[in-house]
């Protein structure tokens, strides 16, 4: 039986189980709207809620970071499922970070994808205490930076680390690598001395980190604008 659609007025022949008087073109319309609606009121609610994850360098002007590095961060997206990363690597106060927090910032309002921002070296101290005092605490410092969908890690390789700390930050990546998720350093130091530095610890481990980051992360390279002449992604 024919029924009048009362959006457009057209004659259709219902055949939803829960018909609406609407037809179907119709009916997808008013669906496709009502998505679109809980969307916008999402973003929204993310808008408003972003000042209270207390992120640092909240002021950034994007105008002052380095134009042709920060430009490529900002447009990659964490891709669950395909396993990738980055590695922001140049001296400091070159904007690696304030870049990095910036692209988090891009990714939550767009997706409100969950995250994690950690700064390496807080974290390391805090995880070296945990084991001190018979590891309590250790499983609450590093399974979120192992399973969280989207991580930022800050300053990779700044300080010292012990075996301990350092079998933990071989897990995350080991973790995260073979599970798809998404991450991103910064480091001030270049590839040679980040080798160096984590060989100090474990020879071994270090080349299992390295392989790692080799296969599944790419290096932009921040440098000073007069030395601007490095290619904008090169493999680590």
């Amino acid at each position: 039986m024919e029924s009048q659609c009362l959006a457009c007025k057209r004659l259709y022949v219902e055949t939803s189980a829960f018909p609406n008087s609407l037809c179907d073109d119709c009916d997808r319309v008013r669906v496709e709207s009502a998505f679109a609606d809980i969307a916008a009121r999402e973003r929204a609610h993310r808008i408003k809620s972003w000042p209270r994850y207390g992120l640092p360098f909240a002021d950034t002007d994007r105008d002052r970071l380095p134009a042709s590095k920060s430009a490529f961060v900002l447009k990659w997206r964490p891709a669950p499922g395909q396993t990738s990363g980055l590695v922001l690597m140049g001296a400091s106060g070159l904007g690696k970070t304030r870049t990095a927090i910036e692209l988090i910032h891009d990714v939550f309002i767009e997706s409100g994808c969950a995250f994690e921002f950690c700064r390496m070296t807080e974290w390391r101290l805090r995880l070296d205490k945990a084991h001190r005092y018979g590891g309590k605490g250790v499983a609450d410092l590093v399974r979120p930076l192992c399973r969280t969908p989207f991580l930022v890690c800050d300053d990779l390789a700044h300080g010292k680390f012990t075996e301990n700390s350092f079998s933990s930050l071989f897990e995350i990546i080991d973790c995260r690598t073979s599970r798809g998720l998404p991450t991103v350093f910064t480091t001030q130091f270049s590839k040679d001395e980040i080798q160096k530095r984590l060989s100090a610890v474990n020879v071994e481990t270090t080349k299992a980190i390295f392989r790692r980051l080799e296969q599944f992360f790419r290096l932009v390279p921040f440098v000073k604008k007069e030395l601007e002449t490095v290619p904008d992604l090169v493999l680590l």
